[in-house]
């Protein structure tokens, strides 16, 4: 296509590009070149360029007529494979063609082809946002591990692989990383969810992408699954244990659970197939059988992740505060169909208040677990169990007393060694009380064993020092919002302050939260408010106290008087929180 220009607007858009005067023959008699064009010289210009750009050449050439000062675009491709660029003009039977070498940018694109070809095979997970943390692509890798698929994952943002137990602190300080222009990366531990709920621990590297003048253009972000290290803990706990036990007593434990792991799995086995055999009636009972076999694999997997975590010294708390009494309700009711199937009747008796303590919840609820359900293993069928929460101005007590035989005095005081069982008729591996002492003194608390005054069962009593581990002066905030849209914007406004926010995903995570550590505030995305979050809301503001406020919020204007403050996401960032925390 031919255009006509002005030649003094011509010369300064060409003004990058090398000069070629080429006469009627084809002949170049002057060369302004730079330093990409420096191997040409006088002679034909035919001769630099394959046959096609030969053709091309010639056919502009003829094209152009002496009438007006007109040009041709013109794409050629060297001898050498370069690919050149032209601009072809025709003046007083002279040709001028200004010629640029595009040989630095192919290889720019080959070498971000090269980027995109690894990004998108990469065997592990990866993603890329613009700088609003929106996600623009992600690999095949990323979609497998958190089962999201393309349409849900392109134009969300990461919060959608968040778990709502991660600490804000360590989102804190990737943030603060990333936006430094002098760091501009982070690598650290992450506690993420799949879509399937299952949670998983995340090794992240995440680096920030600069334009040349320190602009920030987005983000890139790998993912490195760590669940596999467990693994390796289990071998080290092993390793430990043979440096601390003799040799035949370590053969022998691990004869006695592979064959009861051996026994139970086929005992599903069994089960599953005399099910399949049998008439439908009796399907029922066979697979409440073989649940309740995978009910105690579970419990045994459980109590060796935790041992091992224990025997290599990476049993850290994470301490936040706990309404304890709470917990224990929680933990009881969970494991009362256990009871149920014993015909045994649990008594709780409440002697105090439900005082908030500072501990680790999720060690604290393993510790009642595994008394709890010590107390269910050695009560007879038909008989009681009784749970007393006793509080005075600096303890809290709680006492676990079952209906069994009682422990033998020469035994007592090995209970709570690793791989001990009082009674070698009962199920069980040894590993929960071990657990169970390991965590009260990881948490400064203190753990006895007696039998009733008539021997007619044990006394487990935990003491809890309310002062015994350090004060939890943050504020807490959970944030009901599964589509994960404002998550990221609500954070930004407490990074700044002392507050620790949960991000839960439905009413049971949102009624776990509020019960076990009354948080000051509950933000509920209102555009996704259903009849249970309605009706849990309603029940929060007719019996609350003052320290819980309700906060609904959207996108657009609404009023709803279930809520203390119905406010807009704008809204939201400008609004004073300091006037709820301060009282």
């Amino acid at each position: 296509m031919t255009n006509n220009v002005n030649i003094n607007l011509l010369f300064f858009e060409c003004a990058s590009y090398g000069q070629l005067l080429i006469d009627e023959n084809y002949n170049i008699f002057r060369v302004t070149a730079q330093r990409e064009l420096s191997f040409i010289n006088d002679t034909n210009i035919l001769d630099y360029f394959d046959d096609d750009s030969c053709r091309s050449l010639i056919d502009a050439m003829e094209k152009l007529d002496e009438e007006y000062i007109s040009f041709q675009n013109i794409y050629l491709k060297g001898k050498n494979g370069n690919p050149f660029e032209g601009v072809l003009l025709k003046h007083n039977n002279i040709f001028r063609l200004f010629i640029k070498d595009l040989s630095s940018n192919v290889e720019m694109w080959n070498k971000l082809m090269f980027f995109y070809r690894n990004f998108l095979n990469n065997p592990n997970p990866m993603f890329i946002t613009d700088i609003n943390g929106v996600i623009l692509d992600a690999n095949k890798a990323l979609y497998d591990l958190y089962g999201y698929t393309v349409d849900e994952v392109i134009g969300s943002k990461p919060s959608i692989f968040k778990s709502f137990r991660q600490a804000p602190a360590e989102y804190k300080k990737m943030w603060d990383s990333l936006l430094n222009k002098d760091i501009g990366q982070y690598r650290g531990n992450i506690f993420n969810r799949k879509k399937d709920g299952t949670e998983v621990f995340i090794n992240a590297f995440v680096n920030t992408v600069f334009d040349y003048k320190k602009n920030i253009l987005g983000f890139i972000a790998t993912h490195f699954e760590t669940t596999h290290q467990k693994n390796i803990e289990q071998k080290a706990i092993i390793k430990d244990l043979e440096a601390n036990m003799l040799h035949k007593e370590l053969l022998n434990i691990i004869s006695i659970v592979s064959h009861d792991i051996k026994g139970q799995i086929n005992g599903i086995i069994n089960y599953l197939e005399i099910m399949s055999l049998k008439e439908p009636e009796k399907q029922k009972e066979y697979l409440e059988k073989a649940k309740n076999i995978a009910l105690s694999l579970n419990r045994f997997v459980t109590d060796t992740l935790s041992l091992s975590r224990i025997e290599k010294g990476i049993n850290k708390p994470n301490f936040s505060r706990c309404h304890i009494l709470n917990l224990l309700k929680e933990c009881i009711s969970n494991l009362s169909i256990n009871a149920f199937k014993k015909n045994i009747k649990i008594n709780l008796n409440e002697m105090g208040s439900n005082y908030p303590i500072v501990c680790d919840i999720i060690k604290t609820e393993e510790i009642f677990n595994n008394l709890i359900d010590n107390a269910i293993k050695y009560t007879e069928e038909g008989k009681e169990i009784t749970i007393n929460f006793f509080e005075t101005d600096d303890f809290i007590e709680v006492q676990f007393i079952d209906s069994g035989k009682g422990i033998d005095e020469k035994v007592r005081s090995k209970i709570f060694d690793l791989f001990f069982v009082a009674d070698s008729r009962k199920e069980g591996y040894g590993l929960g009380l071990y657990i169970v002492k390991s965590y009260v003194e990881l948490h400064n608390w203190e753990i006895t064993v007696t039998n009733r005054t008539d021997a007619s069962g044990a006394i487990f009593k935990l003491k809890i020092k309310k002062d015994a581990n350090k004060s939890f002066d943050s504020s807490i905030v959970v944030i009901y919002d599964p589509s994960g849209d404002y998550i990221l914007r609500i954070e930004n406004i407490f990074k700044d302050k002392n507050v620790i926010t949960y991000k839960v995903k439905n009413d049971y995570e949102l009624k776990r939260v509020f019960n076990l550590e009354n948080p000051e505030i509950i933000m509920i995305n209102y555009e996704l408010l259903d009849d249970n979050i309605k009706n849990f809301a309603t029940l929060i503001k007719d019996k609350k106290k003052k320290e819980n406020f309700l906060i609904g919020f959207s996108d657009k204007r609404f009023n709803d008087n279930t809520f203390d403050f119905c406010l807009t996401v704008d809204e939201l960032e400008k609004f004073d929180f300091n006037r709820i925390f301060n009282g």
